[in-house]
């Protein structure tokens, strides 16, 4: 009789477990905090949390969040690139941001060349992050949606670039979405501690939203797993970045830029997050020299980053090893002297966008782009996506060099369509030495259809800001110590967005209905009680004999009842309170008195 259970069949089983613990085994999930503050008095948090893994489409998870992964395995997502960001990053006193996003909600997407309908995986995709952001994401169909070719190039590893066509590609955004706690929760959600432990509980939603700026972001894309490049991972990074206002402690000899995490978050660090293989807080020291500051603890360790012949230094502290000691612990900085608003460095490239024109009628959009460095040209790539009800004048773009029309390096023009697709505009342009070079086009306000107006439609549309992309100096990036960007000719790829345009455009009167609905009320009331008399009363002659006195007369008749009653009983009490004999003399002067008459 054979054994319950063969020889054979628990080696299998043993093989199975493996194999499972193995791919269990292969998520890592790193954590970090990078604490830069600036000359100007502000303080920039940006918190990493990376996971990377070999499955992306199976059926079982670790570390990996499961919602996430279905929905990027259903929809044969190759890359993923979102943000939901409050406020507008102030390049001239910041610095280029580590991670480019527009004010809003922007989603751009790189779908598998291997997807049936690029189309319908988008509709379903941005239905599917909205309802697992809780934000609106719905709203990005095709009106707002384009296929740039320039811009938004694959962040991660491509195994065979021909195959990525501007097809595959989709871009959309929404300036006009607002970020919220209903946005932070589901966030926090996805990570594997959740808001339990490790950084993330340093994300009090009270201090985050209370900053200058905040930006939430899912990215997910391929990577190498080696050195040689020879095998593919999949890494999903969700990101935080915050802009603190200056932060001024008063003291005796004057005020001190001094910062702290309970400052900054509201509260300390307690513990690391307990799957993490690291968790790391940095504070880049760049400012140290020139506006010296003391670290309280003393950090464990100093790492240089050297990036495109940059050098920077960052103090670098183990989450780990700062929390074995128990209770919670509070990062913070003490400076030495009274703290003056520092010079803040000019940038290689700056951009502003604004309008130009006047009345309901047309407009115009225009870019600047100032190239500060005076030795060397500067080749930049503009991208300009506008709704379709700002019906744009193509013959009229031109770019121009101190008021001198120049030929862009290439142009892509796309015209819209009516409630089908925005215009796209892709250009290349070199911005000679030191000078500053304009994008221009005039365009026509379009009128709408009534139920096409937002709520609050008289505060206006939201146009998306254009999206600059350049090689530029790495020394003015906000950049990790460990994950550096990739570097190309001594210089890092740096992609910008310009301010969100506010346009007006010829607005009905909404509260014309209800007007009109209140008048004609209020006429038919007026006119129905008369108009009812006359349909269903009768006039009929009444004889005198028979009439009923009114109520008029039935009120004046008990008045006078009323005050006869009245007079008789003032006169009864006026007798009894009388002597006899001045009753008598009363009684006979009434008897003379009426004798008399």
């Amino acid at each position: 009789m054979a054994a319950p259970c063969g020889g054979s069949g628990f080696r299998r089983w043993l093989v199975l477990l493996f194999l499972f613990a193995n791919s269990l085994c292969s998520d890592q999930f790193n954590e970090s905090l990078l604490i830069k503050p600036l000359t100007s008095g502000h303080v920039i948090s940006k918190f990493d949390f990376v996971i990377g893994t070999d499955n992306i489409s199976g059926a079982h998870f670790h570390l990996v969040p499961r919602h996430l992964a279905e929905v990027i395995s259903h929809h044969h997502v190759l890359e993923l690139h979102l943000s939901l960001t409050q406020g507008f990053w102030r390049h001239d006193i910041w610095g280029y941001p580590a991670r480019q996003a527009g004010t809003g909600a922007q989603l751009w997407v790189w779908f598998d060349p291997d997807t049936p309908s690029v189309d319908e995986s988008w509709s379903s995709l941005v239905n599917a992050l909205s309802g697992l952001f809780c934000a609106s994401l719905n709203f990005m169909d095709r009106t707002v949606t384009t296929s740039p070719e320039f811009a938004f190039r694959p962040a991660g590893v491509v195994s065979d670039p021909s195959e990525l066509e501007s097809r595959l590609l989709r871009v959309a955004s929404l300036p006009r979405e607002a970020t919220c706690t209903e946005n932070l929760t589901p966030w926090q959600k996805l990570l594997p501690c959740g808001a339990a432990s490790g950084l993330s509980t340093l994300l009090n939603p009270t201090h985050l939203y209370s900053t200058s700026y905040h930006s939430l972001s899912v990215d997910f894309r391929p990577v190498c797993a080696d050195t040689s490049c020879s095998r593919l991972r999949y890494e999903i990074t969700q990101s935080v970045t915050l802009v603190h206002e200056p932060v001024t402690t008063p003291r005796r000899d004057g005020p001190r830029q001094d910062w702290s995490m309970k400052s900054l978050f509201g509260r300390g660090l307690y513990d690391a997050c307990a799957v993490a293989e690291r968790s790391d807080i940095f504070v880049d020291t760049a400012a140290n020299g020139s506006y010296p500051f003391v670290l309280s603890p003393a950090p464990h360790s100093e790492v240089t980053s050297i990036v495109a012949g940059h050098t920077a230094t960052y103090a670098a502290y183990s989450v780990t090893n700062l929390t074995s000691g128990g209770g919670g612990v509070n990062l913070r900085a003490a400076y030495s002297r009274p703290h003056r608003h520092g010079w803040t460095p000019s940038l290689p490239l700056t951009v502003t966008q604004y309008q130009t024109g006047s009345g309901q009628y047309s407009v115009g959009l225009s870019l600047q782009l100032r190239n500060a460095d005076r030795l060397s040209p500067l080749d930049v790539s503009v991208l300009q996506v506008v709704p379709w009800y700002i019906r744009l004048y193509l013959h009229t773009l031109q770019v121009t060099v101190d008021g001198q029309v120049i030929k862009p390096v290439y142009q892509r023009l796309v015209p819209g369509r009516d409630r089908q697709r925005p215009y796209t505009l892709e250009l290349g342009v070199r911005i000679p030495a030191g000078r500053v070079a304009t994008v221009s086009v005039q365009a026509e306000r379009a009128f709408l259809k009534w139920h096409e107006y937002p709520p609050d439609a008289n505060h206006g549309f939201y146009l998306p800001g254009a999206v600059v992309s350049a090689l530029l100096p790495a020394q003015n990036c906000t950049r990790h110590p460990i994950r550096s960007p990739p570097v190309e000719g001594g210089r890092v790829f740096v992609r910008l967005s310009a301010e969100n345009q506010l346009v007006t455009l010829p607005t009905p009167d909404f509260s014309m209905p209800y007007n009109v609905i209140c008048l004609v009320c209020t006429v038919v009331a007026l006119a129905f009680g008369p108009l009812h008399n006359i349909c269903t009363k009768r006039l009929l002659l009444v004889p005198v004999s028979e009439e009923k006195p009114g109520i008029a007369a039935r009120i004046k008749s008990n008045l006078g009842r009323l005050m006869w009653w009245r007079r008789a009983a003032d006169q009864s009490d006026t007798a009894s309170s009388q002597s006899p004999a001045e009753a008598s003399q009363s009684s006979a002067a009434k008897v003379k008195s009426t004798k008399a008459d």
